[in-house]
């Protein structure tokens, strides 16, 4: 009896926080971002070093932006904050500032802010968010592609 081959989506996160994505993904993303990312071919192989039939890539966004807006959106803020001494840190130290979404993943983006390109990372909080336009979205839904959760954000 031979064993079903395990089913991978259209993107993932790979090893060390590398994007993979499935060749028809890839096919989206070079639609609407003609050569804006960095996209190599790699192999998937079984446990007994058997070739995956589909083909692969890694993704490295290469658009940046900083659209979210903090003040709109619901984040986690964390004030800059002094921790006193200890064995450990003997001089003490601050803590700078930082901010995130919280798990509503509400959050607002100034379209003037946005970049050029249909996929990008944005720093728009003190942790980096992977976005994408409505259109590069309805592209991947209407090709039937399983990728990570992506939510409609609020636009300014």
């Amino acid at each position: 009896m031979e064993k079903k081959r395990a089913s991978f989506p259209d993107l993932w996160w790979g090893e060390n926080g590398l994007f993979v994505i499935s060749g028809a993904l890839h096919a989206i993303i070079e639609d609407h971002d003609l050569g804006k990312h960095h996209m190599w071919p790699v192999k998937m192989f079984t446990k007994r070093h058997e070739p995956y039939p589909q083909e692969f890539y890694a993704l490295v966004p290469g658009v940046h932006a900083a659209a979210i807006s903090e003040a709109e959106s619901d984040v986690f803020v964390q004030e800059e904050r002094y921790s006193a001494p200890t064995k450990l840190f003997p001089k003490g130290g601050f803590s700078p500032r930082s901010s995130s979404l919280n798990s509503s993943w509400d959050a607002a983006v100034d379209v003037t802010k946005q970049p050029s390109g249909h996929l990008w990372w944005d720093h728009g909080l003190t942790d980096a968010y992977l976005l994408a336009s409505d259109a590069l979205h309805n592209a991947i839904k209407d090709a039937g592609l399983k990728v990570i959760p992506m939510k409609k954000l609020k636009e300014l």
